[in-house]
């Protein structure tokens, strides 16, 4: 495809130019990753455990028997990872508020 083609070909370009800086400062960009590599990493792998954690909590809200299973799911989903925080102490935490069905 024509401009599929061409629109790689400009991404390689720019990709090219690209430069980096640190400090205001122009470097070239692996004087740049061996310095802040590792924040990115970092960043992407807690990101990474804190999805799975989101997902587990949205798995396990909608295999519960509670009552307030719709307020919990929105929760999580419109909240993201706070939500999931939440109804983890709420529903999973030994001190928290315990969902049950009466």
């Amino acid at each position: 495809n024509k401009s599929l083609f061409l629109m790689s070909s400009f991404f390689i370009h720019e990709l090219a130019r690209a430069a980096c800086k640190i400090n205001g400062e122009v470097v070239p960009c692996d004087q740049f990753w061996d310095q802040f590599g590792w924040f990115f990493i970092a960043f992407g792998v807690l990101g990474f455990f804190a999805f799975l954690f989101w997902v587990w909590m949205l798995i396990d809200c909608v295999k519960s028997n509670h009552k307030d299973k719709v307020v919990c799911l929105l929760l999580i989903v419109f909240t993201n990872l706070l939500g999931a925080v939440i109804y983890y102490f709420a529903a999973k935490g030994k001190s928290g508020v315990q969902f049950t069905q009466s």
